[in-house]
């Protein structure tokens, strides 16, 4: 266990060294990166937040390079916090005080963290509303396979519409959907509905639930909770710069005027944050 514990540490510093270094250099350098770019570097941060790197280091070392020596003698192993096995099967031995206070303060950061409260709501109500509506418009599907389309998007779209007070959003992973809200601009579903494709083609649902289970990992370390709204934060920015380069112009004004609309009518709701954060 204490292994366990000292692999999870390691696995947090080596995802929070890189997250620092980044943030110094994207504040600095702010003009000058892409979110593209800063996306990229994120990537990078969340799959030292994840892999276990020290381990398979360990594993490759034991296991090519190192020679095991016979034991000699009358010698003494200690089995305190180690998994034992036995004919009967495994056991957890001896579990040290300042490790179950490591423990029970995880527990404690899950319990009572306001993201997980949230997410839990999200799931409520994706469970409860979003999915009973499904889009029935055959002009707004002819957009949608037409785009997907042109994009190359490889799955399936299907599209719900819903009264929620947020604005648009895309959920699924493996069958992805777009939600179109109570404020998506009827005047301008072409450009809502291919910003939430670009989201589909970039898998970002996917790499926000990996920067989820970054947060329940490490919650005990404060940078993952800036780690995961960065996450958020440059997903979308990302994603605008890869709609941008399809739109004229006027396309492009007019997409900048309906993601500043958009954000002004969300402030004024308070369930949107809901959506916007776990969407």
């Amino acid at each position: 266990m204490k292994s366990l514990i000292l692999l999870l540490i390691a696995m947090s510093a080596a995802g929070t060294f890189p997250f620092i270094i980044y943030i110094a250099l994207s504040t600095i350098f702010d003009n000058y990166i892409s979110a593209r770019f800063r996306y990229r570097c994120l990537k990078y941060c969340l799959l030292l937040y994840l892999v276990p790197f020290p381990l398979l280091k360990y594993f490759i070392y034991h296991r090519y390079f190192s020679t095991p020596k016979p034991l000699n003698g009358n010698v003494v192993i200690s089995l305190t916090g180690k998994i034992v096995q036995t004919s009967t099967g495994f056991y957890l031995n001896s579990v040290g005080s300042l490790q179950k206070i490591f423990i029970g303060l995880w527990i404690c950061f899950l319990k009572y963290n306001k993201f997980f409260y949230k997410a839990n709501q999200f799931f409520q109500i994706s469970t409860e509303k979003i999915s009973q509506n499904v889009l029935s418009d055959p002009e707004i599907i002819k957009i949608v396979e037409m785009l997907s389309q042109e994009m190359q998007l490889q799955h399936k779209v299907t599209v719900y519409e819903n009264s929620l007070a947020s604005s648009p959003f895309t959920y699924g992973t493996f069958h992805p959907s777009i939600v179109l809200t109570s404020l998506s601009d009827k005047n301008n579903l072409p450009l809502i509905i291919r910003h939430e494709l670009q989201h589909i083609k970039s898998h970002d649902f996917l790499f926000r639930q990996l920067a989820f289970l970054v947060l329940m990992l490490h919650c005990y370390n404060p940078f993952v909770y800036f780690f995961f709204r960065e996450v958020i934060e440059v997903q979308e920015l990302a994603c605008d710069e890869n709609v941008m380069k399809y739109l004229s112009r006027e396309e492009q004004r007019c997409y900048g005027y309906l993601l500043i609309m958009t954000a002004a009518k969300e402030r004024s709701e308070v369930e949107s944050r809901i959506t916007l954060m776990f969407s």
